[in-house]
């Protein structure tokens, strides 16, 4: 029992310097941060049901995924994204990885481009895989810290990190500190709504919001919205509540999946709650263990290649409908030539 308290002490303690020490890093104008404890998810049950049920996909995913990137799966401690807007960040990675390793995949990486940066032990620009054209920069830190991003956002953490740059104003750090050493498995804060939001008419009127998502004996989602002002605050509260009211007794159509939108449907809406405090909306629900192991039960198995499988069965299905319209024109023309020396003995 001692040992169980002391390494989970240990565990807590490891979570908690990492969240610190990057949130004193984030450079200023950070709109969105995120981070999976992916060391935390390996060990948790579910996932472990998830890992046995598609494993043969997964083992392709993460053995593609290690001939991209140089990094195992297992290898990686825990995944942060921040950024200032859409396509406009960076991806900080944490772990135990073998460095030259990542150098030589990096250096092979073809249009890749070599370049120097102080802070960092190796760096090269880096063609972006969905923005054709484009190029990111990629920089091994330290010997636990790789990121990947667009060049401004990463060349500003590195200056933020070695005291060069100027990073988020320290209320908000402070603020990050605390959010982010609660152990979740992921956690998203929102420090600043995009501006495309300010154009929504519900968006508008919310300042910033939080999310956080842990799997222990269930699945419990938290989020937390800062609104424009107390009433606002209390009318959300108002809607949020009434609106699982609603739900519960909405009946779920008749469809392939419909076994599991609707124990998705009894179970966040029987635990949905929201309660205001001020400007202050806090949401919860939960999804019971034996309802989250029977979503994984009706989980159709994943499919890593996207359409690739589909196309092909298409393609084969459109040579067989040929083969088979072919076919069937022949033996059309068959019954036609058999039928003409009967019309002549007649």
């Amino acid at each position: 029992m001692k040992k169980t308290i002391v390494v989970s002490l240990l565990c807590l303690l490891a979570v908690s310097i990492s969240a610190l020490d990057v949130a004193e890093n984030i450079p200023a104008g950070t709109k969105f941060v995120g981070r999976l404890d992916l060391a935390k998810m390996r060990g948790n049950k579910f996932y472990a049901k998830i890992r046995e049920k598609n494993k043969a996909e997964m083992d392709m995913a993460f053995a593609l995924f290690s001939l991209m990137s140089g990094m195992t799966f297992d290898e990686i401690d825990s995944a942060w994204v921040m950024g200032k807007g859409q396509d406009d960040g960076l991806i900080l990675i944490e772990g135990d990885f073998d460095i030259e390793r990542i150098k030589q995949l990096f250096s092979s990486s073809q249009n890749k481009d070599i370049v120097e940066k102080g802070e960092a032990l190796f760096a090269a620009m880096l063609p972006d895989q969905r923005r054709p054209g484009q190029m990111n920069l990629g920089v091994i830190i330290d010997e636990r810290t790789v990121a990947v991003g667009q060049p401004p956002r990463v060349e500003e953490f590195l200056a933020v990190k070695s005291g060069r740059g100027t990073a988020l104003a320290s209320q908000k750090v402070e603020t990050l500190k605390k959010d982010f050493s609660d152990g979740s498995m992921l956690k998203i804060s929102m420090l600043e709504m995009p501006e495309e939001a300010h154009e929504n008419q519900i968006l508008r009127n919310i300042v910033a919001g939080e999310m956080s998502l842990d799997m222990e004996e269930s699945m419990d989602v938290k989020f937390r919205l800062f609104m424009l002002d107390d009433e606002i605050a209390k009318a959300t509260e108002q809607i949020l509540n009434g609106l699982s009211v609603y739900l519960r007794r909405t009946d779920i159509p008749q469809t392939q999946n419909s076994e599991a939108a609707k124990i998705l449907k009894d179970e966040i809406c029987l635990s949905l709650s929201a309660k205001s405090e001020e400007s202050e909306v806090q949401i919860t629900a939960k999804v019971k263990a034996e309802a989250l192991e029977r979503l994984i039960e009706l989980q159709p198995k994943m499919n890593f290649l996207g359409g690739r499988k589909g196309a092909a069965s298409k393609r084969r299905g459109g040579k067989a409908a040929a083969e088979g319209g072919n076919a069937g024109e022949n033996s059309a023309q068959e019954a036609r030539t058999e039928d003409k020396p009967e019309k002549a003995q007649e």
